[in-house]
């Protein structure tokens, strides 16, 4: 069946077959972003996972804060709050946290991008945009800091990419109780 084997190439970076047992639609759907996202919080847990801020993600966020310079002021001003109320706060004097304060920090820039992205007005796709492109770059310091993870990470972010379309084509029109074609 063609969900079965989206399940399973959703699955597979991750080394997890989809069960028979358990039912296609959206039984099958929950069981593979429960998998997807157990995967990245298991990871996440480690003791020795840690973000450390280095050259590399400063210059990169100093630019990104410098770039939103050119949206309008009420704009740079948001993305300025979202930084240091929400980002900013989280880093210790040395610029490190740990696996699971940086998933708070990810979930919190998620949130974000979708409000933002959400919106009709440019100056929110522009902080949407600005926020995109944060939390790439602090997912590539998440790879460096933990160079004996990269390959895992790298398995998770493909698999989660393909759960997020298999999400989106199980809510389509015409996807009764979350079953979907290759059509959709």
């Amino acid at each position: 069946d063609f969900n079965l084997s989206i399940y399973d190439q959703v699955l597979k970076p991750i080394g997890v077959q989809f069960p028979r047992s358990t039912k296609i639609g959206r039984d099958g759907i929950k069981y593979i972003g429960d998998k997807v996202s157990g995967a990245y919080d298991n990871l996440l847990k480690k003791k020795d996972m840690r973000f450390e801020a280095d050259d590399v993600f400063k210059r990169e966020v100093a630019s990104l804060r410098y770039t939103v310079t050119d949206a309008k002021k009420p704009a740079q001003l948001q993305f300025e709050k979202i930084y240091k109320n929400n980002i900013q706060r989280f880093f210790t004097q040395e610029g490190g946290i740990s696996g699971n304060t940086y998933k708070n920090l990810e979930t919190i820039l998620n949130n974000h991008i979708k409000k933002f992205g959400k919106s009709l007005s440019p100056d929110d796709q522009y902080i949407a945009e600005a926020l995109k492109a944060l939390k790439e770059s602090a997912q590539n310091q998440l790879h460096r800091t933990n160079p004996q993870y990269a390959a895992q990470l790298r398995n998770i972010n493909k698999s989660w990419a393909m759960l997020v379309q298999a999400e989106l084509a199980s809510t389509t029109m015409g996807a009764k109780g979350g079953i979907f074609s290759p059509q959709q």
